[in-house]
């Protein structure tokens, strides 16, 4: 269920940013539209065999390439009381925003509750929506060897145009500005912080 009792809405501006065109390049071709339609964390649906623990988050399972077919808990900031992670740098990355003394709250986004279209009928879900106490911010973990892939690229520039847009309402209306943050997963290290790792990985 809800953690914080709180709507996205109050976490993530109800924008909607549609393509209409079906190349995923081309960052012109977007057009945004901001809505006022609020929407309700939803509860995640989760599988996970029987009789299965839910794992402390601060502690990585083995094997390492597991991790997606557990559930995590023990957060003391996320909206959710439990989540799934991918892979293992995007545990160590909630680790880190948990952790994080500046950040106020974070979530992974339940299917469906946060998309960003990059291109005609494809949306891009993000990995984290993290909160700090002057940011928003949309972060995406990425093998390092993937960076340079054209629909991860797509999906940045999407991201990256949604943000200018979020920043713009939000400066009209007392918010605070977005940032999108594309970080390569051997740079989730223990001694990190979102905001070291926003200044070196940050999108504009």
């Amino acid at each position: 269920m809800i953690a914080h009792g709180r709507t996205l809405a109050d976490f993530v501006f109800a924008q909607m940013m549609q393509h209409y065109s079906e190349t995923a390049l081309g960052e012109e071709d977007y057009e945004v539209r901001v809505t006022h339609g609020f929407t309700k964390l939803r509860p995640q649906p989760f599988s996970v065999p029987t009789g299965q623990p839910v794992q402390n988050f601060k502690q990585p399972v083995r094997p390492l390439s597991d991790t997606r077919r557990h559930i995590f808990g023990g957060f003391k900031k996320c909206c959710y009381p439990l989540q799934k992670f991918d892979s293992d740098p995007e545990r160590r990355f909630a680790v880190i925003a948990d952790d994080d003394a500046d950040v106020e709250r974070w979530m992974k986004p339940g299917k469906a509750q946060f998309q960003i279209e990059y291109k005609s009928g494809e949306a891009y879900e993000p990995d984290f929506v993290v909160e700090t106490k002057d940011r928003l911010l949309i972060c995406e973990i990425k093998d390092e060897k993937q960076l340079t892939d054209p629909i991860v690229q797509a999906k940045a520039s999407a991201a990256m145009k949604w943000c200018r847009a979020a920043s713009g309402h939000a400066a009209a209306n007392g918010g605070k500005r977005w940032g999108y943050v594309l970080i390569p997963d051997d740079q989730i290290l223990a001694n990190a912080s979102v905001a070291g790792v926003t200044i070196r990985f940050s999108r504009t």
